[in-house]
């Protein structure tokens, strides 16, 4: 009210507004005076200012860099405010201060990173946004090989089960991509399809130039490229010599840009995690003692996060020895392995107490058979879920476990809900587990050693002795 009246401000920010008022009101040939009004008197306006917005909720910005590392990179935060965007870039629900725009839904999301964390009550809106890329991937794809087929009914068939190698989101992801490069391609006065090495090399040039999409990132930018000319029976033209030298010097000229590379995912260490285990064991709090416990047996089986936090009740079965027996009925890439069956694994009782992570997973399965869980219900979720839980809100537990003791990764490195995976791996090497055990517990070939090492195991790290009480299990016995 003071500063209509006095048309002045001690705030630079708001003294811009206050000038572009003034000179408003003086075109109109108008004049404005404040006055003070009760707020009873003043219902509607006085109900605004004190609104709440319990929707604006931050993602916890570790989980988020995680995502944009992983998934990245992000570029347009799409439900966000001033307080809660985690991107220079925005949309707002209400128009406020740095917003690029109002209402997500009415801008066009093509082309962009789109990191979006809605409001609950809109997620199925996401769902239908991105099932519509999907769809319109798909239509290309199988519109262009049922006729390179023939279109009869076999060829028909064909193009469905061409279609079906990609998931939803994947699918999502290409259409997004190729209609950027579409769109490079109309105002450059290039052709998409069918586009040349050149064209692409130029593409790269203006990713480049955007100075927001990683090295590490390309990939997904020319899958999308590629896939679409071979599908339309062309070659593909991100491949070759000369894509290979443009993809080399855009990761030079990059690391010359940012000095330096991205942070590492680093393997989750063995001590952390027998930590968390002993804060589950002494905690009261049932939700809070669920979600350590994921923490704890995701570590312990080694498996990818995803799968297991898909296991129900059913998939698990403790022996009379204490043993526990689990079953992994649908995991990645099983459609590319000739003969693929579910994974079966047996976890032995520790050889020496106490075994806490596998007495927290025993516990719990005794709970909820005295709850009277039904044999579909999520291992990991609340009583009566319908659903597990995600690998963002595990993302968010293995945050909040590790901050309270300050548990942290080495510089240059971030933890992932991935890090357990690796840890893992690397504290059963430490701990004497031979190569061929970690590898079957890795669900890889059991003569696949090399990637085991390569991606998984870190041969620097000592044993320690939380790595012998999670994994001394797995020694040999004579």
């Amino acid at each position: 009210m003071g500063v209509l009246n006095a048309m002045c401000s001690r705030s630079p920010r708001l003294m811009e507004e206050v000038r572009l008022l003034h000179a408003t009101l003086a075109s109109l040939g108008v004049r404005v005076r404040a006055s003070w009004l009760p707020s009873v008197a003043n219902v509607a306006a006085d109900r605004l200012s004190r609104d709440t917005d319990r929707t604006d909720w931050r993602l916890c910005p570790v989980v988020f860099s995680a995502l944009d590392a992983a998934w990245g990179p992000c570029t347009v935060d799409r439900f966000a405010s001033v307080d809660s965007s985690q991107l220079p870039r925005y949309n707002s629900r209400h128009l406020d201060p740095g917003c690029e725009g109002v209402n997500a839904w009415a801008h066009d999301w093509a082309g962009e990173g789109n990191f979006a964390n809605p409001p609950f009550s809109q997620a199925a809106l996401l769902l239908r946004k991105t099932g519509v890329a999907a769809a319109r991937w798909r239509d290309f794809v199988r519109a262009n090989v049922v006729g390179r087929l023939g279109g009869d009914a076999a060829a028909r068939v064909a193009a469905d089960l061409h279609v079906s190698s990609l998931t939803s989101d994947t699918a999502a992801k290409y259409d997004q991509h190729w209609r950027q490069f579409s769109s490079f391609c109309a105002a450059t006065g290039r052709t998409a399809l069918t586009a040349t090495p050149e064209t692409v090399a130029a593409y790269l040039a203006s990713l480049y130039s955007r100075g927001s999409v990683r090295p590490s990132s390309l990939q997904s930018y020319l899958s999308p490229v590629n896939t679409r000319h071979a599908t339309a029976g062309y070659a593909r033209p991100g491949t070759g010599a000369f894509l290979s030298s443009v993809r080399s010097g855009y990761t030079r000229c990059w690391l010359d840009r940012v000095g330096s590379l991205p942070p590492e995912r680093a393997k989750f260490p063995a001590a952390a995690a027998w930590f968390i285990a002993a804060a589950a064991a002494k905690t009261t709090c049932p939700t809070t003692r669920t979600r350590l416990t994921t923490i704890t047996t995701v570590f312990l089986f080694f498996r990818r996060t995803a799968e297991l936090l898909r296991l129900t009740v059913a998939d698990v079965h403790v022996r009379a020895n204490g043993a526990v027996e689990f079953q992994v009925v649908r995991y990645k890439n099983a459609e590319r392995r000739r003969g693929a069956h579910r994974l079966t694994y047996t976890i032995p009782p520790a050889p020496v107490e106490p075994d806490l992570p596998l007495s927290l997973l025993r516990d719990g399965l005794s709970w909820l058979a005295a709850a009277g869980a039904r044999p579909d219900q999520p291992l990991f979720g609340e009583l009566g879920a319908r659903r597990p839980p995600t690998r963002d809100e595990m993302a968010g537990w293995l945050a909040d476990a590790c901050a309270s003791p300050g548990i942290s990764a080495p510089v240059g490195a971030f933890f992932s809900p991935y890090s357990t995976c690796g840890g893992a791996a690397t504290a059963a090497y430490a701990a004497g587990v031979p190569d061929g055990r970690i590898v079957a517990l890795l669900g890889h070939s059991r003569r696949d050693t090399v990637t085991a090492h390569t991606h998984y195991i870190d041969a620097l790290v000592d044993p320690c002795p939380a790595a012998r009480r999670f994994f001394d299990r797995f020694l040999p016995r004579g």
